[in-house]
């Protein structure tokens, strides 16, 4: 059960698990609406990473990531591998103000862990784009509104966090 609901490499829930929680999250809205957060993380020029330092480094870098967001992250959120260097976070009871200061506090925290590989020290940033279900959006559309806001904090520069 645990293999079929987790990425193998970063430990954290797998696509297929969050869409199962978020079918029940969603109904749970609809019976008592609460605020609900979404950030979608991505590690700032992971190809640079793996062409420089190679695929087990990269390997380290998202590992280590992995660890640091779920350090952080209050016991009712959810940690998504979202795919290849990008992560999904669902903030439940969440409104957008605290969505972004949790994202800040995130982004510093990954900044502030260089990623030992080998003899290597490596640093690593994260990009973040934050939305908050509107109520009647799909998970999609509420996601895609954080990739949104992903795109421009990584237009703004990278290693920051944009509002949807």
């Amino acid at each position: 059960e645990e293999m079929a609901s987790t990425d193998k490499l970063t430990g954290l829930l797998n696509r297929h698990a969050f869409a199962i929680l978020t079918a029940k999250l969603l109904a749970e809205h609809r019976r008592e609406p609460k605020p609900v957060a979404v950030l979608l993380a991505d590690i700032d020029r992971f190809k640079e990473i793996n062409d420089r330092h190679g695929h087990l480094a990269g390997d380290a870098v998202l590992e280590a990531v992995a660890q640091v967001l779920q350090r952080r992250l209050r016991a009712s959120d959810l940690a998504v591998s979202w795919g290849g260097e990008e992560f999904l976070l669902l903030l439940k009871g969440c409104e957008l103000d605290e969505a972004r200061r949790i994202a800040e506090d995130l982004r510093q925290a990954v900044a502030a862990s260089p990623v030992a590989a080998g003899k290597l020290a490596i640093p690593v940033t994260i990009s973040i784009g934050v939305s908050q279900f509107d109520g009647t959006e799909s998970m999609d559309r509420l996601i895609g509104r954080a990739d949104d806001a992903l795109y421009a904090a990584k237009q703004g520069g990278r290693n920051r966090v944009d509002l949807a």
